[in-house]
């Protein structure tokens, strides 16, 4: 119940950010108070309420986090100062991919083969015995 509230949380944690890039943090700051206001009574009448238990916690959390997220950006797209900054992807955007790709690709897979090698080598050296690791 808890796994869309992580995707609500980690969007909301980026529009922060970025909203913090812009030097406004006022307005995410008061949606987070405003939330976790709301949470309580949520997780009160999820939980207990309507015997929901931790599920209705997570349910609770998912729901809040989705408020979070809305709130913000409903105040992004009604604040001028923010509204102008805001762009919808065009063909424009993707324009240069090509030379990043070039570069980000390989260094990508050589990153992703050292931690998998670093997994092998762990899954490896647990079936050894431990009489054997010590020699």
């Amino acid at each position: 119940m808890f796994l869309p509230g992580l995707l609500f949380a980690g969007l909301f944690d980026l529009y922060k950010r970025w909203l913090a890039a812009m030097r406004v943090t006022l307005a995410p700051m008061i949606a987070q108070i405003l939330a976790t206001g709301v949470h309580l009574p949520l997780c009160y009448l999820l939980a207990i309420r309507l015997e929901m238990g931790v599920r209705g916690l997570g349910l609770a959390t998912s729901i809040t986090k989705f408020n979070l997220l809305l709130v913000t950006i409903v105040y992004s797209k009604c604040s001028p100062q923010i509204s102008c900054a805001l762009q919808f992807p065009d063909r424009d955007s993707l324009r240069g991919w090509s030379e990043y790709l070039k570069v980000s690709l390989p260094s990508t897979i050589m990153i992703c083969s050292e931690w998998w090698a670093f997994e092998v080598i762990t899954v490896i050296a647990g079936t050894i015995s431990i009489e054997a690791q010590t020699v």
